[in-house]
């Protein structure tokens, strides 16, 4: 089985199963669509019927910073929305030129209950500073999350260090 490593951030992601990873972010279809869509990194197939939404910063705002902690806010959730919408599109095959991009893994997820982790990870932030990151995100994306009847502990926020311990970076 071919791995991947994906590097962001100041990190290095995996090693993945090349089959399990849609790199999103260099796909053909997104590059058509437009640079003004933002994109997470990539999309990860944990396990069947289970996906992950991977974001990777090497900093973000302070809370007490309003306007560039809001904007950090709504540029993190227009993302993991944006990557959701692409990818299940894909899955639908509403681009149905572009349907062989998708990894083979997720071509084959069935989209009535498949399983969505938003997953941040920031680079040299410190334990305490993640929470309240993680409560913004939370409050942003909760109709989103009653939409999609997905829970509200779908996104998580971790730093490097929870993100090693969790083998999602190296």
């Amino acid at each position: 089985m071919n791995k991947i490593i994906i590097e962001e951030s100041n990190m290095k992601f995996g090693p993945y199963d090349k089959e399990a990873v849609f790199l999103i972010e260099q796909s053909r279809v997104y590059k058509e669509i437009g640079n003004n869509v933002k994109i997470a990194e990539f999309v990860l197939e944990k396990s069947s019927q289970n996906i992950n939404i991977i974001e990777a910063k090497s900093s973000s705002p302070q809370p007490q910073n309003n306007e560039d902690y809001d904007t950090f806010i709504r540029s993190i959730y227009e993302k993991f929305v944006n990557t959701f919408s692409l990818t299940l599109a894909l899955i639908l095959k509403r681009f149905p030129s572009h349907y062989e991009v998708l990894p083979e893994r997720l071509e084959k997820i069935e989209v009535s209950n498949f399983k969505c982790l938003f997953v941040l990870v920031i680079y040299g932030h410190k334990e305490e500073w993640l929470l309240p990151i993680q409560d913004s995100l939370n409050k942003s994306l909760s109709s989103f999350f009653k939409i999609w009847n997905l829970p509200p502990t779908s996104v998580i926020v971790i730093n490097e260090k929870i993100a090693k311990a969790k083998h999602i970076i190296k």
